[in-house]
């Protein structure tokens, strides 16, 4: 069995500054828990404002990849991003979420955004196009060579994105 890695390991390539920030923001910003039909969600809920954001993570992430886009966002919007526990079925998912959102007293209006980019490795072109199918009154925004973790990789222009988006909705 492969032994965890330590979050200095893990982190030994990205610069100082950027992980101290990480870790700055994980000190100030703790997880929210609640129990869901028997399941344990974990959240981050902060930020002001009128209209509030969801900002949902691929699967396998976890809330606080957002961490660069909640700081420049929570002064102007309630901010929640969830962590996904393990479970079976998008059904499920979709009312989790949902049912913070109701513990949280947040009433989403905002269109949505498809935020994607043109090789990223781990979500291909044909789900991609699934996703705009799905949802195709959503505003789409790809980010060219950028991979998989755009928000890390460009997390100015990726945050300024969702700015744009913002002000336009």
């Amino acid at each position: 069995m492969q032994k965890s890695k330590t979050f200095a390991e893990l982190y030994a390539a990205v610069d100082q500054s950027t992980t101290e920030a990480l870790l700055a923001f994980r000190k100030k910003y703790r997880f929210k828990n609640t129990e869901i039909d028997a399941t344990s969600w974990s959240y981050i809920s902060c930020g002001k404002g009128e209209e509030a954001i969801i900002l949902l993570h691929g699967m396998g992430g976890s809330a606080d990849i957002w961490w660069q886009q909640i700081l420049s966002l929570q002064d102007s919007y309630i901010i929640l991003a969830p962590s996904y526990p393990a479970m079976v079925g998008i059904d499920n998912m979709a009312h989790g979420i949902s049912a913070i959102m109701e513990h949280e007293c947040i009433i989403i209006n905002i269109p949505a955004m498809i935020i994607e980019s043109d090789n990223d490795p781990l979500v291909e072109q044909q789900l991609r196009e699934l996703l705009k199918k799905t949802y195709p009154g959503a505003r789409v925004a790809t980010f060219h060579n950028t991979g998989h973790f755009t928000y890390l990789n460009r997390p100015e222009e990726y945050t300024e994105t969702i700015h744009g988006f913002l002000k336009q909705a």
